[in-house]
């Protein structure tokens, strides 16, 4: 359990070395598999908007190859959290969800979906819609989040 509670506090860390802005509350998603992984996460700054880890550089004007070398190492912590539940008794996710609070409470959410039977974009859309409202834009996403509802 040390171990897993020192990995949390690395991706936090690592989280906040990406983020050159006050912030209020941080939703990380990370899908994890034997031979794929995709990690992003928002953020909502002290004016309230919505920011996508991706378009950090872009919005704050900053260096990308810094930014990706955080990345990589947010996707590093992440991965190995990943395995330490792996190969523990605490058992097999495949979809964590992170949600850091301004005042260092965090909250962990995990899902398992078989990597055969699920569609990353599919899981990132569904997330997007759960955790923060998004809209899909794309047609294939808005079908998606159609289906969803319709089966409710």
């Amino acid at each position: 359990m040390q171990r897993i509670n020192y990995l949390y506090q690395e991706i936090a860390n690592t989280i906040l070395s990406m983020i050159p802005d006050e912030w209020d509350k941080i939703y990380l998603f990370a899908e994890v598999h034997e031979e794929f992984s995709q990690i992003f996460f928002y953020y909502f700054n002290s004016n309230g908007d919505l920011i996508y880890s991706l378009n950090i550089p872009e919005v704050y004007n900053l260096d990308e190859g810094s930014q990706d070398e955080l990345e990589f190492k947010l996707g590093t912590h992440v991965n190995e959290l990943w395995n330490v539940y792996k190969d523990s008794e605490l058992g097999d996710w495949s979809i964590m969800t992170f949600i850091l609070n301004k005042n260092g409470d965090f909250k962990t959410e995990f899902e398992y979906v078989d990597p055969d039977e699920s569609d990353a974009y599919e899981n990132a859309v569904i997330w997007k819609y759960k955790y923060l409202g998004i809209e899909a834009s794309s047609n294939r996403g808005k079908e998606i989040l159609n289906k969803i509802r319709d089966s409710k």
